[in-house]
């Protein structure tokens, strides 16, 4: 059950500690808009449990951001204009302020290697914190560090394939649409996995399962990330089946809006029919 946004300042106008668990809780189930900023700030582990220190992080950070000295990259621009047109975001200042966001942190490291994915990742970001550039910099940091193992260890490309496998097994219809388009969707499913979906959903969409996502332990997101991929398929597998091969693609990396806690029950209620599935496989072998 959702919180209001009174229910979330209480628990982050806490008299000592903010109730880390109690947030955790809540956000798994949306935030409010209005506090999303501050609630993601503790999902992302920015801003610490007490409030003794926190006028001083808050400066630490801004100084820290002041300091830093970005290099124009060329790239970063031209993938934020790209992102900025494809989400038909209005906000005149957006696209200079996430390249500022980008270029601070890739001139962090030079060595990262820069992937447009990640523009996707920061624009979620920067609207969660109103604008705020030093807020989504250190937001950004902290998401990116959380998914490095998965990505880093190639995770998300296993998913990937485990979703194929289960379209094979679960969808066959759609299996045998994408073998007759010589269609092989996996590299566009990688990319919801490597970007949180953020590559291929409306921005108000990309908020709400963020609320989400951000709530889960490193081990549980690879898991809720797949199936809510899966109850994307089936959600939208109608269409899918109308269309071609480049069609199939451009509309499986720009999907419509869609209602998030229904497609939250419907991943929830896949998984359970799947495991029941897997758990009594086993016990038919053994019958036969």
């Amino acid at each position: 059950m959702s919180l209001t946004e009174e229910q979330f300042l209480e628990i982050l106008d806490g008299d000592v500690l903010v109730d880390k668990d109690k947030l955790i809780s809540g956000a798994k189930y949306g935030v409010p808009d209005s506090m999303r900023s501050k609630v993601w700030m503790y999902l992302l582990n920015i801003s610490d449990s007490s409030h003794h220190f926190e006028g001083q992080q808050v400066e630490e950070r801004n100084k820290y951001y002041k300091s830093l000295r970005p290099t124009t990259f060329l790239p970063i621009k031209n993938a934020v204009n790209t992102a900025v047109h494809h989400m038909a975001l209005t906000d005149k200042n957006i696209a200079a302020k996430i390249s500022n966001i980008l270029c601070n942190f890739f001139s962090c490291d030079p060595n990262i290697h820069f992937n447009p994915g990640i523009v996707n990742l920061t624009i979620p970001l920067y609207t969660a914190a109103d604008g705020d550039e030093v807020s989504a910099f250190f937001m950004l940091t902290n998401l990116l560090d959380r998914l490095y193992s998965f990505i880093d260890s190639g995770l998300h490309l296993r998913y990937a394939a485990k979703l194929g496998k289960y379209i094979n097994i679960f969808m066959p219809e759609l299996a045998n649409h994408f073998e007759n388009e010589d269609l092989d969707p996996d590299e566009v499913f990688a990319h919801w996995f490597q970007f949180l979906h953020s590559t291929a959903l409306p921005l108000k969409a990309i908020l709400r399962l963020w609320d989400t996502y951000l709530s889960l332990s490193a081990d549980d997101l690879p898991k809720e990330l797949l199936y809510v991929s899966l109850a994307l398929v089936e959600r939208f597998m109608p269409k899918i089946l109308r269309l071609e091969h480049l069609d199939i693609l451009n509309f499986l990396s720009h999907l419509p809006m869609i209602d998030v806690d229904v497609l939250l029950v419907q991943a929830g209620t896949m998984r359970a029919q799947l495991q029941t599935f897997f758990q009594s496989e086993p016990q038919k072998k053994q019958s036969e």
